[in-house]
């Protein structure tokens, strides 16, 4: 009996059975065989759509919604579809006619685990028309991690590696889906596939969904997305005449190198690239029209094609740069200068041309250079407006430049607020604080203090407005003040003898004092004692031109600054002094207060309180060291007590 009759006589049978209210034995039934399923499996998270294929299935009207099981878990609902006899994959052309009937399963149930479970069918509802099932395989949903590259030409052909999790070989039913569009995929192992995008038929201004399937139907989610773009063009490389040093920052001019927003931040994450002589180079997308990269070098002068890749893989057109031998530059000295210009910069190196005429650039600044020998070359630096690096180059033939390390810092000219102390004696090395704004040092030794326009001293750079530097000695062989200057103008330069900057602050010398005598040369620790300093009239008052900053110390302790005597005062410290008490140990003790003062022999000062709590900082008696400073920093560095008979004894004070 062929199957059509079979399946007639079947339906006779239960039509039969109805129309006489008999009951229908299961022995009466054709059971269904299934030959295959399509897809063979799918993620535990369900709603997967299965073809079923086999014999005895065919669209029953009295049984219009089949039943699908898989495993253990309820029926669901199935469809009666038209099909061919055999599944057809999305890259296998066919000619093979809808000729059969199958069920189709609407949606898997979800599994709570991977497993193989039997998938069964059954027409009548109960599955005792089931006569066997087929396997099916649930499996943990694929997820992708990242897909490079993300982007390629809308001609397709890009090579798309995809890492993850959870991929396994399912032969023809591995695949990528390019937004509606389908392509095989390559197993590499659980955690990598490989897909080659196909053609697109729009390059979008947007991006489109990219995913993996196992089985032709359910992709990773979420999607990652794809960008599709036209083809780069380049027209231009500019400049195009390029020194064989390299080193030079190029434009490629064109157009779809960034053709929408979204895009521009994918392309400049590592795979846009220049190839160049061989070289794979870092390129810059600055616009949809611009791009940037640094020429590396060549041995030859040769004409070299450059190419574009946004996507580290399908280059563009060729445009061509020409490599040409440059005069060798070896040192620029010096190598910054003020934004006002007028810096001369000697440019050191060979292969100068004597008869041909010189042009310096900074930056995009081109003047007229003087040729002083074969091996340098003067250039004025021109006023700019604002501070900052530029590449400094030199040419002796139109559109042939210089490269290299030849970068020319401009700064903002500096300026000088105050200095501190304004004054030292005559042998130098007083430490001064220098304050003002915009200091900057290029390299450590090239910033200097210069005093009176000619003496130049190194400087210490801490902050951009502060330094420190030392005053010079001037004093000639004969210990005589040189040219009998007092007064010294103090400005700072940053990079040699023409460059100084102001406005200039006055420092002035004296000639350091010597101490003749104290009186008396003993109190009490616990201080009050008036004191008198004399000076030794062989050397400077106290009260010279230069002074600024008159102080005393004993040992350690300094004084506040002494000012210069009024004329209000009596002559006798005691007679101006106040008296004042105190208590040390439970005994109270007075003595005169007096205001410190200095003239232009003597200082005049309450010898100071040494004690800490009960107790003196020091084992007693002591003699200690006294000396006088005029600028608050340079003590004089003699020994009272050793050549004068002045140094002071402190003592107890009587119980």
């Amino acid at each position: 009996m062929t199957t059509n009759n079979r399946r007639l006589l079947s339906t006779l049978v239960v039509l039969a059975t109805i129309l006489c209210s008999s009951t229908l034995l299961a022995s009466d039934i054709q059971r269904i065989h299934i030959t295959s399923i399509y897809p063979t499996g799918g993620p535990t998270s369900g709603s997967t759509r299965v073809t079923v294929r086999g014999e005895e299935i065919f669209d029953n009207p009295l049984y219009p919604t089949p039943q699908c099981r898989f495993g253990l878990s309820s029926p669901t609902p199935g469809t009666y579809v038209k099909c061919t006899p055999r599944p057809i994959y999305k890259e296998r052309s066919s000619v093979e006619v809808k000729n059969m009937t199958c069920i189709q399963c609407e949606h898997s149930p979800a599994s709570e685990m991977a497993d193989i479970v039997p998938l069964s069918v059954s027409m009548t509802g109960d599955f005792i028309d089931s006569g066997n099932s087929a396997p099916f395989n649930y499996y943990k949903p694929p997820a992708i991690t990242k897909a490079l590259p993300r982007h390629g030409l809308g001609s397709g052909k890009t090579n798309v590696t995809v890492t993850g999790e959870g991929f396994f070989d399912t032969q023809e039913d591995l695949l990528c889906g390019f937004g509606a569009r389908i392509v095989k995929a390559e197993f590499i192992s659980n955690t990598e596939v490989k897909c080659v995008s196909p053609a697109a038929e729009v390059t979008q201004n947007h991006g489109i969904p990219f995913g993996v399937t196992l089985n032709d139907q359910q992709y990773t989610t979420p999607s990652v997305t794809y960008y599709y773009y036209d083809d780069p063009f380049l027209s231009a490389p500019v400049p195009y005449r390029i020194p064989t040093t390299g080193g030079v920052s190029v434009e490629l001019w064109g157009q779809f190198f960034d053709p929408y927003d979204e895009f521009v931040g994918i392309v400049k994450k590592g795979t846009a690239y220049v190839q160049v002589a061989g070289y794979k180079l870092d390129v810059e997308i600055l616009s949809d029209t611009r791009a940037k990269f640094i020429v590396p070098p060549s041995e030859k002068t040769i004409q070299v094609p450059v190419i574009l890749t946004l996507n580290d893989q399908q280059y563009s057109n060729p445009v061509y740069i020409e490599y040409y031998r440059p005069p060798h530059v070896s040192t620029l000295s010096p190598r910054l200068g003020p934004v006002r210009g007028g810096t001369v910069v000697s440019v050191v190196g060979s292969g100068f041309d004597p008869d041909q005429p010189v042009q310096c650039r900074f930056g995009d600044k081109v003047i007229e250079g003087v040729l002083v020998s074969v091996n340098e070359i003067h250039c004025t630096s021109p006023k700019v407006t604002n501070p900052g690096y530029v590449d400094l180059a030199i040419s002796q033939k139109e559109s042939e430049w210089s490269a290299g390390d030849t970068t020319f810092l401009y700064y903002e000219n500096p300026t000088l607020k105050s200095i501190n102390p304004t004054c030292g004696p005559t042998t130098g090395y007083t430490q001064i604080g220098v304050w003002g704004e915009n200091f900057i040092e290029f390299k450590p030794g090239m910033i200097k203090c210069v005093f009176g326009g000619k003496l130049y001293m190194d400087a210490v750079m801490f902050n951009s407005t502060y330094l420190e530097c030392d005053s010079p000695p001037v004093l000639n062989e004969s210990n005589v003040v040189i040219d009998d200057k007092w007064t010294y103008d103090v400005e700072i330069s940053l990079n040699g003898p023409d460059d100084k900057y102001g406005p200039a602050l006055q420092f002035d010398y004296y000639t350091q004092p010597k101490i003749h005598s104290l009186t008396p040369n003993s109190g009490f620790t616990i201080g009050g004692s008036v004191i008198t300093i004399k000076r030794d009239e062989k050397h400077g008052a106290f009260d010279q031109a230069g002074t600024c900053k008159v102080m005393v110390r004993f040992s350690t302790f300094e004084s506040a600054t002494i000012p210069l005597a009024s004329s209000d005062k009596t002559g006798n410290a005691e007679e101006d002094g106040t008296v004042v008490s105190k208590t040390y140990k439970g005994r109270e003790y007075t003595y005169v207060e007096v205001d410190p003062y200095y003239n232009e022999d003597e200082i005049v000062i309450n010898a100071p309180d040494i004690t800490i709590g009960e107790t003196c900082y020091q084992t007693l008696p002591e003699e200690v060291t006294v000396n006088v400073a005029l600028n608050g920093q340079q003590f004089t560095d003699e020994h009272a007590k050793a050549d004068w008979n002045a140094g002071f004894i402190f003592m107890e004070p009587p119980t």
